[in-house]
């Protein structure tokens, strides 16, 4: 086993994941062997891929439910088959040929209605169906667990000394990889899980598993990293058998100043003179992305707000985002509401200048938000752009600081965005920009990393 052989592990398709790729590529700058365990998905399909001649990045391939429900059912069906045929093959062998063909007919005809419905609601960005569990829970904990057998196969071959755990979801994944190859384990904790929304409005299963995945695993874990010093404190009262932990926030690495050549104005479909009010970022819900996109319609007439991202709730905002434009356009004005997809991460500063204001609306809805950094904070003001964000704890301390923006009404009234960006000089605009490079200058990924690389040196 090598000394410096490091697999991160991630349940998603990794190209997206800043915060995974930036602690994978400073590892990988100081000499450590870094690979990226991540699955395949729709829009990134590469098996294996390396990044900057350095970061390994290998994606497991996960069949749909209905696909691997069918494929069960007809392995198991030809099974039985041959069994009992054998074992009753002189009375019933016709009867039970006839039932289990039956049975194969039902369950590809069910399986095809279901995969019909689910692409008629795609093409219709129908949220409602496309937001239902595809699989009844017991067989989505049994799915769960099955597919870390890719996983394991592929830190078997790898034989790293340590694993690195990116979310509470690879955690067991990483326990398992532990006692059976003896490596170090490292747990990056990029959020309160049991506080999310969704798992909160739930309050069921998922809930009492994350507690149950925690309790479990925190006497395993070497070393936790987690992405500030409020979530910090939380995980150290819910779970005093965790390790102390380091906390490496979700900066971004300093770019120089950026000279915007006019790319997000043309995606947008706007003219260079209008101002950009940015979002970037996941469409999801209860981060305050629908009072965002109602408050469009009272911005001034030279402004437009600028949705740039994707996720599953975009159908919803923009039938949302239908009606407010639609609205601007009786009254004389064009649309106020525009999407545009996710760029690149490696362009994303290039991108994000071209706003005027980033905001970052974030609805209270558990202490996952109340306590969140997410890496808006960061890439907004590396780009240059004041913002504007919901006045909670961390959100508004460089704001607090830096004087680098504004902040939010604790409730929701449509009409504040609109009057404060009427009431801003060019001057104050101005200021707030050059308080956002400030800011970025004393917080970029640097003084993190340092961090991170010290945890490492420690464990090795």
């Amino acid at each position: 086993m090598k000394s410096n052989k490091v697999c991160s592990i991630v349940f998603n398709s990794v190209s997206r994941d800043a915060r995974v790729l930036k602690e994978a590529q400073s590892l990988a700058q100081v000499g450590y062997e870094v690979t990226i365990l991540g699955i395949i998905d729709e829009k990134f399909s590469v098996a294996d891929e390396t990044l900057g001649n350095s970061v390994r990045v290998r994606r497991v391939c996960f069949r749909t439910y209905r696909t691997f429900i069918f494929s069960m059912l007809k392995l198991i069906s030809l099974i039985s088959l041959i069994i009992l045929i054998s074992l009753f093959k002189d009375k019933y062998a016709t009867e039970l040929l006839i039932f289990f063909q039956l049975l194969v007919f039902s369950g590809l005809i069910y399986f095809l209605r279901e995969s019909w419905k689910r692409l008629s609601a795609k093409r219709n960005n129908d949220s409602e169906v496309l937001g239902k569990k595809k699989a009844p829970s017991w067989f989505a904990k049994f799915w769960m667990y099955l597919r870390v057998v890719p996983f394991l196969r592929m830190l078997w071959v790898e034989r790293p000394a340590i694993v690195h755990c990116h979310d509470i979801q690879t955690l067991p994944l990483g326990v398992i990889a532990k006692l059976l190859l003896r490596c170090k384990l490292v747990y990056d904790a990029h959020e309160i899980y049991e506080e999310v929304p969704q798992v909160l409005l739930e309050n069921g299963a998922r809930l009492r598993s994350f507690r149950r995945i925690h309790k479990f695993s925190q006497a395993f874990v070497d070393e936790f990293i987690t992405i500030n010093e409020s979530i910090a404190a939380w995980y150290a009262e819910k779970y005093p058998k965790l390790p102390k932990a380091i906390v490496i926030m979700n900066a971004t690495p300093l770019s120089p100043e950026v000279q915007y050549d006019g790319r997000l104005h043309k995606a947008a479909g706007v003219e260079i003179e209008t101002n950009i009010l940015l979002y970037q970022g996941g469409f999801a819900e209860h981060r305050g992305l629908g009072f965002l996109v109602k408050s469009a319609e009272h911005l001034p007439g030279n402004w437009v707000l600028v949705m740039m991202g994707w996720g599953a709730h975009e159908g919803p905002l923009k039938r949302l985002a239908d009606a407010v434009n639609k609205t601007a356009h009786d009254s004389g004005r064009g649309d106020v509401v525009k999407f545009i997809p996710p760029a690149p991460q490696s362009e994303l500063v290039m991108w994000t200048a071209g706003g005027a204001i980033g905001v970052i609306p974030y609805e209270n809805t558990g202490l996952n938000h109340w306590f969140c950094t997410p890496n808006k904070i960061w890439e907004l003001p590396n780009a240059g752009l004041p913002v504007l964000v919901s006045p909670f704890p961390e959100l508004r301390k460089s704001v607090d600081i830096y004087k680098n923006g504004w902040l939010l009404p604790e409730s929701e009234d449509l009409k504040f965005i609109g009057s404060l960006i009427s009431s801003l000089t060019q001057k104050q605009l101005k200021e707030a920009s050059e308080n956002s490079r400030k800011f970025i200058e004393a917080n970029h990924w640097s003084l993190y990393e340092r961090r991170l690389i010290d945890l490492y040196s420690k464990l090795t």
